[in-house]
């Protein structure tokens, strides 16, 4: 009765340990998304003034080269009375000549305002994609941790004495080589005439004892191709070659 009330009890502290493991990660997560709507908004402000100034510096240039053309429109005005008053005809190519250079100057603000409209959306657009790759890092490392201390807490239990659940039949202990590419992908040679099958490669491995551990390895890094192949090697010695019993510690 001692003995059950001891593991029920430590049964209890286990649960009791992992949820608060996952409410911690689930503050972790909390403030990381109040800091990126923190970051989102001081930028949305920083690039609102900034549009607001470049506007300003935009109509205070515009007024300037309209006063000066107005300025020129006058000078020409002014010439052309003193040329009439001295019986000297105008020139009629002196207006155009102004007037198109005028109309130039003006392209060529509503150019430049263009130029710098362009390159203020290509270094939002940048620095957005910056924030998403860093975001998307940030969940792949989390997400990473989370399958470690799940992975570390089963390791744990089976090396406390715990008596591991049966094992069931699955797709992947059964037929592997259902989830690999067909024999297509590599080309073979012609002149070999015959080639073992996987069952037989499997059967001949298991008489030793590192080609079984090999084997084993080789199934869950094409089960598992996320996973490092330093972490495999560990959890199949661990496991003592055993696919399946990797397989269910890997499978979270």
């Amino acid at each position: 009765m001692e003995s059950r009330q001891s593991k029920l009890k430590k049964k209890l502290q286990k649960e009791e340990m992992d949820q608060k493991k996952r409410q911690a990660e689930e503050e972790e997560n909390e403030k990381m998304k109040a800091l990126q709507r923190e970051k989102a908004t001081k930028l949305e402000m920083r690039k609102k003034q900034e549009d607001e100034q470049r506007q300003k510096l935009y109509q205070h240039d515009k007024q300037m080269k309209t006063k000066e053309f107005l300025q020129r429109i006058e000078r020409s005005s002014s010439s052309v009375s003193m040329a009439a008053s001295n019986s000297i005809p105008a020139s009629s190519w002196t207006k155009s000549h102004e007037y198109r250079e005028a109309r130039r100057e003006e392209e060529n603000a509503d150019l430049l305002k263009k130029k710098e409209e362009q390159r203020r959306k290509a270094g939002i657009l940048e620095e957005k994609q910056k924030q998403q790759e860093e975001d998307r890092k940030r969940w792949t490392e989390a997400d990473h941790r989370r399958v470690n201390m799940a992975y570390l807490d089963r390791l744990e239990a089976g090396s406390s004495g715990r008596v591991s659940e049966p094992m069931t039949q699955t797709p992947e202990s059964t037929n592997v080589w259902l989830d690999d590419d067909d024999d297509d992908d590599e080309p073979q040679d012609t002149a070999l005439s015959t080639v073992p099958n996987p069952s037989q490669l499997h059967t001949d491995c298991e008489e030793e004892d590192d080609c079984g551990h090999m084997w084993t390895l080789m199934k869950l890094q094409n089960r598992f191709p996320y996973y490092e192949r330093d972490m495999l090697e560990e959890i199949v010695k661990q496991c003592n070659g055993n696919y399946q019993q990797a397989y269910e510690l890997l499978d979270v």
